[in-house]
C-alpha cells in the first residue's frame, strides 16, 4: 500500500508586528462590550510558538503543513497601513525560514492576506509563493502555470 502523508493544517495566525498602529488597533479592540477573539496583541509570542510546533512536527516525520489563509492582519478590517502590511508579510515568511527552513509549508491566501488599499494578492505572492530549495514554489501547478486566483 501507498505511504500515508503527515501533514499540519493551521490558519488565521494574523501576525502584525509590533507597532503604534497595531497599539492602537488592540485599544480599540479592547474598548468594545464585544471582543473579536483574535490574538493580535500577542502576534510576536504566538507566532513563533505555532513555527516551533511545526517544527517538531516536521522532525517527527510531518511531510508539509498547509497555511489555509489570514498569515497576517491586511484586508479592510484591521485599517493596518500599507506599508506595515508588506513588512508584516516578510516578515512572517523570514521567520518561518527561519525555523523551518525548506521544509514546506503551502500557503493559500485569505481575506485578510489582501493589501489593505489595493485589493489584490499580489504583496502576498511575493513573500509566500518564492521557490524553496527544491526549485518549486507553492503556488504554481506542477506544470510551472500560477493558477488565475492567484
Amino acid at each position: 500500500s501507498a505511504p500515508m502523508l503527515r501533514f499540519a493544517v493551521v490558519s488565521d495566525t494574523h501576525f502584525w508586528q509590533s507597532t503604534t498602529a497595531r497599539s492602537s488597533f488592540i485599544s480599540a479592540s479592547d474598548a468594545r462590550a464585544v471582543r473579536d477573539g483574535l490574538l493580535v496583541s500577542e502576534s510576536d509570542s504566538v507566532l513563533p510558538l505555532l513555527l516551533s510546533q511545526l517544527a517538531a512536527f516536521a522532525r517527527s516525520g510531518g511531510d508539509f503543513a498547509i497555511h489555509a489563509g489570514d498569515a497576517v492582519c491586511g484586508g479592510a478590517s484591521f485599517k493596518q497601513p500599507a506599508a506595515e502590511f508588506v513588512r508584516s508579510l516578510a516578515s512572517y515568511r523570514q521567520t518561518e525560514r527561519r525555523y523551518l527552513g525548506d521544509w514546506p509549508v503551502f500557503h493559500i491566501p485569505g481575506n485578510h492576506d489582501m493589501h489593505p488599499v489595493e485589493g489584490g494578492t499580489a504583496a502576498w505572492r511575493a513573500a509566500f509563493c518564492s521557490p524553496n530549495a527544491t526549485g518549486s514554489g507553492p503556488c504554481k501547478a506542477q506544470d510551472g502555470r500560477v493558477p488565475p486566483s492567484y
